[in-house]
């Protein structure tokens, strides 16, 4: 196996690129602020309308915008929202900002079920879902 380390990439081929990070998770985060450290000049954090993490992602220094804006604005996209998000997110959309209209325009018609499948009573005593998303 071939290890890759700092000085094998080439950290200007980003500095100048648009990049969307959609998610301000633990992971989101991570990988916005190092972007911003590494000098890469527009980073912006998606998120959807009302998010809790807007507030937290401003008071790092990092622009916010909304799902579908960041994707028609990013040269390059990260989606590091959560697995059980993803699926959703992509089902029935076949490009560019539509991707994620789930969020932004539906999110009202599936938040009680993602809710309700996140429940830690839907997780059985080795952390697997009791019942699949389908059935909420």
């Amino acid at each position: 196996m071939k290890m890759f380390y700092e000085k094998d990439a080439d950290v200007n081929l980003i500095k100048e690129k648009k990049v969307a990070i959609f998610g301000y998770g633990s992971q989101g985060h991570a990988h916005a602020l190092n972007l911003k450290d590494s000098g890469v000049k527009e980073v912006v954090v998606a998120l959807r309308d009302g998010s809790q993490s807007k507030a937290k992602a401003e008071s790092k220094g990092l622009k916010v915008m909304n799902l579908s804006d960041a994707a028609e604005w990013a040269e390059i996209a990260m989606i590091l929202t959560p697995d059980e998000l993803q699926a959703t997110i992509y089902k029935k959309r076949n490009r560019d900002t539509a991707w994620f209209s789930i969020i932004d325009k539906e999110w009202k018609l599936y938040e009680k079920s993602y809710r309700q499948y996140l429940k830690r009573s839907n997780f059985n005593e080795k952390f697997i879902q009791k019942k699949k998303l389908r059935l909420f």
